[in-house]
Parts: structure tokens; sequence; C-alpha cells
């Protein structure tokens, strides 16, 4: 039943992932180990994009602190405006949060062209 749980957390968080902010903002729902919304609080998250759902080129780490209400985050990531200046459409994030492992899936983001 854990594991069932789980799974559908995780795929809830990736749909949550698939998200049209702003090239810079980043909405996600933050879960501990065993898949529940974190309390309220501020965690250090360290976000790692990648250029493709498996595999790839990681293109990029960022370490914030975030304000989490509700399970959910949102906050501005520089590294994702850098991206889009550069010319990626897409990004692959993985989400470390403080002492909880860092999830096994990578959420998908859409950047807004920008120029430098």
């Amino acid at each position: 039943m854990k594991k069932v749980l789980l799974v559908l957390m995780m795929l809830t968080v990736a749909l949550l992932g698939v998200e049209k902010l702003k090239s810079g903002n980043f909405k996600s729902t933050l879960s501990d180990k065993y898949g529940l919304p974190l309390d309220d609080g501020t965690y250090k998250v360290t976000f790692k994009f990648y250029d493709s759902l498996n595999g790839g080129e990681l293109l990029g780490e960022e370490v914030k602190l975030v304000k989490c209400e509700d399970g959910i985050c949102i906050t501005d990531l520089k590294s994702l405006k850098d991206l889009a200046g550069k010319g990626y459409t897409t990004v692959w994030i993985l989400v470390k949060t403080d002492n909880i492992p860092e999830t096994t899936f990578r959420i998908k983001k859409f950047l807004e062209k920008t120029t430098q």
C-alpha cells in the first residue's frame, strides 16, 4: 500500500511540475521520503538541471532556501533564466530537499525564450 501511495505522489509531483510559469519560476510539491507533503517551513533545496528525461547532460545546479506551504513551493531560479537565454526550451529537474533523498524522477519544465 505504501508503494502505491508513493507512486501516486510521484506522479502528482511530476504532473504539477509540468507548468508554464515565467521561465525563472518553479512550482512543485515537496514531499518526505514517504511521499507525504512537507510541513510548512523553509527548506534547503538543491535543483539539478538536465537536457533529457533519462541520462543526458547536467546543465547546472542551484541551491536555494525555499519556503513551503501546504507542501507546495514556488521559487525563482536564476539557472532557468540562464538556460532559457542559452536557447533551451525544455529542461528536466531533479530535486533534493535537506536530508531527504533526491527524487528518482525528473520534472519537466518548459522555458520561455529570452534574449541576453
